[in-house]
């Protein structure tokens, strides 16, 4: 059985040359693969099994490369990752050539050179039979092809191409999708692997390597594939939201105890170093909880501190005299190494604890380290939320 792997791959000026140089080809029992002109016509002329290895992307139906065809009995082997979208192109080239007789076969190896390396046996191989003709030599034609695969221990499973499609956007497009995702956050081994972290890296090694065409083609001709991208979106949300709700009911009943509890052993005087609105924000809850509140800015909040019930200082002298137990820093990054040498630290105890609520993390941690006393103690903090984000709580 003679089986020939086209790459059905041919530019429009190639096929007309290709397809003259072969019927001028005065040596027609030359084999075909030892010519460098081909088209699909010329492979169907002169063998009777053809397995189709072309690319999703083709942009027109790549059986149909010629306009010409004689009345012949073709089969058509795919190894598509797209079964309905490939059977289409099948049927539709069969019907439009008004063939005698055309046997398709849709297959699917669902492995490759990777983890296919150690063997075939225990892999699946999906198929169906999409048009044979009951005829003895014809459906021993296909079984003889499909027992390549059988002989080699691979899992066979007949089913249909739309099926197949509507469970490969469950598993394989989610597979490279989330392979993808991972690998664009570049996770990398580390010496606390465990095996689910193994797992994962194992999956992005093996997507990475394929190309993007491939993974468009499965997006692209799967009609199944956009209703699970939507689905796997939704559920990304859902267990955001899941987990936001847990953390506020968390807090929610920590603040709660804690508020019932509170005592005077347990106040804080704390001392806000700009008031603008995220350091207002910031103020009203904390004189909710029963802690006593300074506030030092250039402008003129008075009035704003006062209806909050914070005593506000325009002059750091003033505010450290205070003697706050903790000084936060409210202000621009920008400005944190002015207002730092702006202080006068003498006025402070020594053990005054000094907090940044700024957006980055370690320029201050180093400000801090730089310029404060060693006595002081330095706590860096970022409340990934404001005004909008946690006016609810």
């Amino acid at each position: 059985m003679e089986i020939i792997w086209p790459s059905l791959m041919l530019t429009t000026q190639n096929r007309h040359e290709n397809h003259h140089a072969l019927h001028c080809n005065p040596n027609p029992s030359t084999p075909f693969n030892h010519s460098p002109y081909y088209t699909v016509q010329g492979i169907f002329n002169r063998h009777s099994l053809l397995p189709s290895t072309f690319s999703l992307l083709s942009k027109s139906n790549p059986y149909s490369s010629s306009s010409t065809y004689r009345s012949l009995h073709v089969r058509v082997i795919d190894t598509a990752q797209l079964f309905d979208y490939k059977s289409k192109l099948a049927k539709e080239f069969t019907v439009s050539q008004h063939l005698k007789i055309a046997i398709v076969l849709c297959t699917h190896p669902m492995f490759g050179p990777k983890s296919a390396s150690d063997g075939w046996t225990g892999l699946p191989f999906i198929f169906e039979k999409v048009r044979i003709l009951d005829e003895k030599h014809r459906i021993s034609r296909c079984e003889k092809f499909l027992n390549a695969f059988v002989r080699e221990g691979c899992r066979m499973v007949e089913m249909s191409c739309e099926d197949h499609d509507c469970y490969a956007a469950g598993s394989q497009l989610i597979t490279h999708t989330v392979g993808r995702i991972l690998e664009g956050l570049m996770l990398e081994s580390t010496p606390i692997n465990r095996k689910g972290y193994e797992s994962l890296l194992g999956l992005v090694e093996n997507t990475a390597g394929d190309s993007f065409d491939l993974y468009y083609g499965l997006f692209m001709f799967n009609k199944n594939s956009l209703e699970m991208l939507e689905k796997l979106d939704l559920a990304f949300e859902d267990l955001r939201k899941q987990l936001i709700a847990r953390l506020h009911h968390v807090l929610s009943s920590f603040t709660s105890k804690n508020s019932s509890q509170f005592d005077e052993n347990t106040k804080l005087k704390i001392a806000i170093v700009g008031f603008g609105n995220f350091a207002q924000f910031l103020a009203k809850t904390i004189v909710s909880q029963g802690h006593e509140v300074l506030a030092y800015s250039r402008s003129d909040y008075s009035d704003v501190a006062r209806d909050l019930g914070v005593s506000h200082f325009s002059d750091t002298d003033d505010l450290c005299e205070q003697h706050p137990e903790v000084i936060s820093l409210c202000t621009f990054i920008l400005s944190t190494v002015k207002v730092l040498k702006s202080l006068p630290f003498q006025r402070l105890k020594r053990s005054t604890l000094f907090v940044d609520v700024l957006s980055v993390k370690e320029s201050p941690r180093n400000l801090f380290l730089q310029h404060l006393p060693p006595d002081f103690d330095v706590l860096c903090t970022h409340p990934m939320f404001g005004p909008e984000s946690g006016k609810n709580g």
